[in-house]
């Protein structure tokens, strides 16, 4: 039988792939997008064992670039409720997760699959979509800038050297800091074509080490 926290982080994984598919400027899309990461943080916090199993066992359903949006919600959210902050906070940091690759989902999928070099092109479109995706939700109804500057930020890192700014540790949102650490530890305990999964260990080792010192 299926859990039912594992059901309903899958109906918001078919919700927000049919929303973000048909994104645009006529979407005015800011309570659709918030009721399900509503949906998110409800199931994650029923269970967060459950929610972090999905995760690691692969269990989220749908096509990669939306079930991954999924995934790096629960745990941002998880993460924020360990952290302390308020509901507000937590629901803007899963509706920014949810939208975090907005810019280019197109592409996702397909990075996703291959295995071969990424293109000088392919690098630089990667690098601008935060910039792309804070755009898109703007046109689309969302003005809440702390969600904006969630989604603009989440690659952004500690040290600088994160895109598409440049920014250090004092300058990124905490939101931002949230989903992009949740992001990336969710991209290396899944699997890739030129790769297998990491541990939870090892994929959370880099993300302890860059967040431990001074920027």
């Amino acid at each position: 039988m299926t859990s039912p926290v594992l059901r309903d982080l899958n109906a918001a994984t078919v919700a927000l792939d049919a929303l973000l598919t048909s994104l645009s400027v006529y979407s005015r899309a800011d309570s659709s997008l918030r009721a399900i990461a509503a949906q998110v943080v409800d199931a994650a916090a029923r269970s967060p064992d459950i929610a972090i199993a999905a995760i690691l066992l692969n269990q989220v359903g749908g096509r990669y670039a939306i079930r991954h949006c999924v995934e790096t919600a629960a745990l941002a959210t998880l993460a924020a409720r360990r952290l302390g902050h308020g509901d507000a906070s937590i629901l803007t940091t899963a509706a920014a997760a949810l939208t975090m690759n907005v810019g280019m989902l197109r592409e996702i999928d397909d990075l996703h699959a291959r295995a071969s070099v990424l293109s000088g092109a392919e690098r630089e479109r990667i690098r601008r979509h935060p910039v792309d995706g804070a755009e898109l939700l703007r046109c689309a109804g969302i003005d809440d800038q702390d969600w904006i500057d969630c989604v603009l930020q989440h690659h952004e890192t500690a040290d600088g050297a994160g895109y598409p700014h440049g920014l250090r540790r004092d300058d990124i949102a905490a939101g931002a800091a949230l989903v992009g650490m949740a992001d990336r530890y969710c991209a290396c305990v899944g699997a890739r074509n030129y790769r297998r999964s990491l541990l939870a260990p090892a994929a959370l080792a880099p993300l302890v080490a860059d967040n431990a010192g001074p920027a």
